[in-house]
């Protein structure tokens, strides 16, 4: 198992900058974003990006993109993007709409437009993992693990977080429901609807649970720190030496 740092994380930071944090840290890699420090239709530069993570010995874990179903915006620069960081993993967004609140007909379109982009990105070996979240299609551990059995694509797939405000026991009954989807993990905690270090409170013993739970599902998987206590630098130091000790 592999740690590693989310870009998003520190928008307001520069790639070098990142890089510099995640090497501190002691991680594994980075999950670039495409929506600050590596947007698509710069194939130049991100192959220069892509260069730089991996002359400080870090990994490319995942192009985090910002492409969302039903946006009607063209996959193929993403796929394009991730070829040149050298990453086989893409994580996209499930629509802006819950199941609930979509027509049978729009649902649908979700479906088809999910195997459209599987189907385009397994032809470049590259898996398309949905964002776990709210307000999108995968808003709970049923409806993204139906959506998913609906697409029939081994080229689809999601990463799993902890839903903030349930508890370890529901988180672990969510992560067994999605268990044969998921690939990466994205790592926070939040205490009364607030973020804190990964340390404080539950953190440690939530989130042992969490790994625990995820170390039994076959296959190799990352767990990356994404956003940290006042979005500070030190806050993810101190969440990565928490995170590197649970997962290694």
């Amino acid at each position: 198992m592999k740690t590693g740092l989310t870009s998003v994380s520190f928008r307001k930071l520069s790639v070098d900058e990142v890089i510099a944090l995640a090497k501190k840290a002691g991680v594994d890699g980075i999950e670039w974003g495409s929506d600050v420090h590596v947007p698509p239709n710069h194939i130049e530069y991100v192959k220069e990006v892509a260069e730089k993570t991996k002359r400080a010995g870090l990994e490319v874990i995942s192009y985090g993109s910002y492409y969302y179903l039903g946006s009607g915006e063209d996959f193929a620069p993403y796929i394009d993007a991730a070829q040149a960081l050298g990453t086989d993993t893409i994580r996209i967004w499930g629509g802006k709409k819950e199941k609930w609140e979509l027509s049978g007909v729009e649902y649908e379109a979700l479906v088809e437009e999910m195997r459209k982009i599987g189907i385009l990105a397994a032809l470049s070996d590259i898996t398309v993992c949905l964002e776990y979240h709210g307000h999108s299609i995968t808003s709970s551990a049923e409806d993204a693990a139906e959506f998913i059995k609906e697409t029939d694509l081994s080229s689809v797939r999601m990463y799993w977080q902890a839903i903030i405000g349930r508890s370890e026991e529901d988180n672990l009954k969510d992560i067994d429901v999605v268990a044969p989807y998921i690939t990466n993990i994205h790592v926070f905690n939040y205490v009364d609807g607030k973020q804190e270090l990964l340390s404080y409170g539950d953190g440690p013993k939530n989130w042992a649970a969490y790994v625990d739970r995820i170390k039994k599902i076959p296959g190799e998987r990352a767990f990356m720190t994404e956003f940290s206590k006042g979005g500070l630098p030190e806050s993810f130091i101190s969440d990565a030496e928490l995170l590197n000790k649970l997962v290694k």
